[in-house]
Parts: structure tokens; sequence; C-alpha cells
């Protein structure tokens, strides 16, 4: 997850909107990445090559997502997350450094914790832990120099690519005993979903949990602290600082992401068809050329976003939106859990696990946009922080937090 807020309590008044805008834009674009594999059998919605149904409707659903947030979100909550440890790191130098890295730690460990209970408790994809055990590497980082951020991220990412080709061969052949598997073994995590047994759910991922994290560590893990030093490196190049005064930096991000971006996804999309026309194992090196244009692809397309979001909080248009999306930044954290344990609810409650196409997904993630961006202001209107940001924030600090707007100041 990104940085929610800053290390010691910051007032209203003394908010960067900007960054809360940036986080609001990232958390709703990780639920259309994300809704799939919320309400779908995950061999297959991991794969995402595979449509699911003959529809159109189901088919535009497949591409809009695979086009606009396919690993783009995610990939730009990892900027945000580095941003946010360097533009800590360079107010609390500026003040002495001697509480941040106490602070810190307690925040990564807290944060651990929410994960911990999100991936057991609703949702098996959680990236908050994740997130705190890659922060833990990256916060001894935070005081080199913006030249050695670039090359130290320039490496992982490098070496993410290659991690990340080898989990699709892994998939290669996780896809080709899927079917076989789903049928055979009742003790399967989807047939443990369609026939929502609940209790033997919170076992079985009670003992995944350590197993899926130290996977997601050893394979996610160089990219995801490649783009943490990146993250780092605009906030001490004042890139993401002072956008106004990197304005033609900002404009190069976006034209030649979106240049050199969106023909590698159109391809990518081709190849994602391609593969869900085979019915059993497609070729390993179909998977594997996959893989390496979805990494290329978010790599360009993620700052590109980035930047179009960024170059818009320098203009005077739709204020309304922006202050519902900066609103749904600063509670991030209550917002990404939400997602959770909305589709929870729908999919697992509900019964409605694997019944629902990909478009009807893409309709519910939509409304719950449209959700958030009206309660979060309404929300923030009359307390202070999220509710869950709220707790967060009061575990690091070992003492409750003022709450009630009236109660800031």
């Amino acid at each position: 997850m990104t940085s929610f807020e800053s290390v010691a309590p910051v007032a209203t008044k003394d908010r960067i909107l900007t960054w809360d805008l940036l986080r609001g834009f990232a958390v709703l674009g990780v639920l259309l990445a994300n809704m799939p594999l919320m309400s779908m059998t995950w061999p297959w919605t991991f794969h995402v090559a595979w449509v699911g149904s003959d529809r159109a409707e189901d088919y535009f659903a497949f591409a809009f997502v695979r086009i606009l947030a396919d690993t783009k979100f995610v990939t730009i909550f990892s900027l945000l997350f580095g941003a946010g440890l360097g533009l800590m790191s360079e107010k609390a130098l500026a003040n002495g450094d001697r509480p941040f890295a106490g602070l810190y730690l307690k925040r990564l460990f807290f944060l651990f914790v929410f994960g911990a209970l999100h991936a057991i408790f609703l949702w098996r994809g959680d990236v908050l832990v994740h997130y705190a055990m890659v922060g833990f590497v990256a916060l001894w980082f935070r005081k080199v120099s913006v030249k050695t951020l670039v090359m130290m991220g320039s490496i992982l990412s490098v070496l993410g690519i290659l991690c990340w080709s080898l989990l699709a061969v892994g998939m290669h052949f996780k896809m080709a005993e899927a079917p076989g598997l789903a049928a055979s073994n009742a003790e399967t995590l989807e047939a443990i979903y369609l026939q929502f047994d609940y209790p033997r759910l919170l076992v079985y991922r009670a003992k995944e949990f350590i197993t899926s994290t130290v996977f997601v560590t050893l394979i996610m893990g160089p990219r995801t602290l490649g783009l943490f030093f990146f993250g780092m490196a605009l906030v001490k190049s004042r890139v993401l600082v002072d956008i106004a005064q990197h304005r033609l930096a900002w404009r190069r991000i976006a034209f030649f992401g979106l240049l050199l971006g969106l023909p590698l996804q159109f391809i990518w999309v081709n190849t994602s068809f391609r593969l869900a026309a085979y019915s059993d194992s497609a070729p390993m090196g179909l998977e594997v050329a996959n893989s390496l244009l979805s990494a290329h692809a978010a790599y360009l397309l993620s700052p590109a976003y980035l930047a179009i979001i960024a170059l818009w909080t320098l203009k005077p248009r739709w204020l309304g939106l922006r202050h519902r999306l900066a609103a749904v930044g600063r509670m991030a954290l209550t917002n990404y859990i939400s997602h959770s344990f909305i589709t929870f609810w729908i999919f697992q409650f509900g019964e409605q696990w694997d019944r629902w196409g990909r478009f009807e997904g893409l309709a519910l993630t939509f409304g719950i946009f449209v959700f958030q961006l009206w309660l979060s202001p309404w929300w923030l209107a009359r307390y202070r922080f999220g509710p869950l940001e709220w707790v967060w924030r009061s575990l690091i600090y070992g003492q409750p937090q003022p709450f009630r707007l009236e109660a800031s100041t």
C-alpha cells in the first residue's frame, strides 16, 4: 500500500493536496485491476488471459481492464510508497532525524499487522504485508543520493522483470494442471470458495499466509524495491514535490510514456487474447512474452498516468472531482480494505463466487468508485481521519489521536 499519512500527525491545512489526489486515483485504479481476482476462480484470473465467456461485453471488460489497469496501479502505488518514505525522511532530516526511524518502523509493523488480518480474514491478494516488508529494506537507503537511487532502482527493475518471467513460467505449468486440480481436489481454495465454508477458508488462508508471503517477497520484492527507490528519487530531485517547477519534465514523462507504452500495451492485449484461445496449456514462450510485455508496458504507462494527474493539479478544471479524489486518498487505507470487505460480502456471503461475468464485475467497480467518491468527503467533513487511519495512527503513537474534526488543532 502507499504511504497514507506522514510520520508526524499532519493538520489538514498542512497536507499536500496533490499527493492525496494521486493516492485517491491509485486506490480506485487498484480495484479496477483486482475485481476479477475478487470474484472469480483464482488460477484463471491470476493468469488473466481467460475471459470466461463468449459474451461481447465480457471481452470489452477484459480489454478495458487489461489496457487501463493491469499492473499499472500497483506500480503507481509502489512509486508513491517510496515517494512517501522519501518525503517523510526529508522532513525528518531537516528536524534532526532522531525520531524518524523508530516511528517509521512502527508504521511498518502495524501496516504488516493490518495486512496479515486483511489477507487471512478478507482477501488473499493483500499488498500491505509485502509493502511493509520491502519498506523495511528501503528505509535504510533513505539517505543515499538521487543518482544512486536511480541506479539501484534500474538494476532491481531488470531483476524484477526476470523474476516476473519466472513467475510466468511457473504459471504455465500451474495452468496446465488447474482444470484437473479444481475438479479432483475438494480441499483446494477454489472448492472452499464455491462451497463457502468460512472456517475452512480461514484455516486454509492461515496456513497459506507464511508461504505466500515468502513467495511474493522473493518474486516481486526486487521490482517493488526498485519502484520504491524511483519514488524516493522523485522526491529527492524535487520533481514530485515542486510539480509546477518541473512542468516540462512531467510533460515529457507523459508524452514518451504514452508514445512507447501504448503500442506495447495493445500488443500485450493481443497476446492475451491469443493465450485465451488455448483451451489447454498455451506455449510457454507465449506466456513469457506476455509477461514481459506486461512488465514493460507498466514501467512506461504508470509514470505517464502519474504525470497526467500531476499536470491536471496545475489546472483549474474539475475542482469538485479533484476534491473528492483527494478525500479518497486521505482515507486510502480505509478505502482499500473496504474494497475487500464489500466484495467479500457480495461474492462469499452472497454466494456469487464465479457467477458474475467480467462486465458485471466492471459495473460493480464503478459503483464502488461512485460510492467512495461520495462517502470520503462526507466522512472527512466530520472526522479528522478515516476510521482505519485513526486506528493506525493511535497504535503508532501509543495513544488515541483526536478523531472528530472539532478536536483537530
